[in-house]
């Protein structure tokens, strides 16, 4: 728990929960290289799911 921010006034818990999420999924798309399935299955949700993400996320990245 010590690695948790403090909540403050206008702290966002969906925009932390948010970053924490795209975060692991790109660690673990990291340690997968890249494969969905593999990246899915360490985090325990749907390749679906790091699909859905790819792709919302397409603008925010450089994926060449």
């Amino acid at each position: 728990l010590d690695a948790l921010p403090e909540p403050f006034p206008g702290f966002s818990l969906e925009e932390f929960i948010g970053s924490a999420r795209k975060q692991l999924i790109l660690r673990a798309l990291e340690t997968a290289q890249g494969n969905q399935s593999e990246a899915a299955r360490v985090l325990g949700i749907s390749p679906q799911a790091v699909h859905k993400f790819l792709q919302r996320s397409k603008p925010d990245f450089n994926w060449s």
